[in-house]
């Protein structure tokens, strides 16, 4: 994503509160240039968000969903966190029990606590 992206993200808050669909891109800007902190702010942000109440409103079902949640995995296993990339795995696996990315996660992340390698 180029940073002429990232400023129309921002300038879409001057016209509709945030969306999840906008926090997680702005978070996947921040996470693919290793900035791990601010990437897990959007994506925290996305998940705190009430979803539109308009029933014709348009929905990217997994920005509301499973997306926020394996992006914080992947955040937070960057950072050393392995409780925090857990938690936020098996919440992602809720909504998407089958996802091989999850399920490989689930696996490493179970090595990880259990040979205590943790932050």
């Amino acid at each position: 994503m180029k940073e002429q992206e990232l400023a129309a993200l921002f300038r879409s808050f001057t016209y509709e509160i945030p969306r999840a669909e906008a926090c997680c891109r702005i978070g996947a800007w921040f996470a693919e240039r290793m900035e791990w902190n601010k990437a897990i702010h959007w994506f925290e942000t996305a998940v705190s968000l009430k979803r539109p109440e308009d029933p014709l409103a348009n929905i990217d079902e997994p920005s509301w969903t499973w997306i926020p949640h394996l992006q914080l995995c992947v955040c937070y296993d960057r950072l050393g966190d392995h409780e925090q990339a857990n938690y936020h795995n098996e919440l992602a696996l809720r909504y998407h029990p089958t996802h091989p990315s999850m399920l490989y996660n689930q696996q490493y992340l179970k090595e990880k606590l259990q040979n205590g390698v943790l932050r």
